[in-house]
């Protein structure tokens, strides 16, 4: 496991990849994931927690999944390091 850029949409993690990662090699291998979500204290003010999710992954590409990784990265990096981000992908 390693650390990514994510968000909850009320259904689904999304979490934001470049299309060459392992990650992604992975999951055009075998779509089954694991995530385990940590948050500490200071970025949710309640005491520290953590939720676990297995399930089956869907790789989104194209302007879809950019705006997706945009969503996912906004809460981490600043606008520049998005687009960087971006161009990355």
């Amino acid at each position: 496991m390693v650390p990514v850029g994510l968000c909850f949409n009320g259904e689904r993690f999304l979490i934001a990849s470049g299309s060459a990662t392992r990650k992604v090699r992975n999951l055009e291998i075998d779509p089954r994931a694991h995530i385990l979500v940590i948050a500490p204290a200071a970025s949710t003010g309640i005491d520290d927690g953590w939720v676990a999710a297995d399930g089956h992954a869907t790789l989104v590409r194209g302007a879809q999944a950019q705006e997706l990784n945009r969503r996912a990265v906004a809460p981490y990096v600043t606008a520049e390091g998005a687009r960087g981000y971006e161009e990355a992908s």
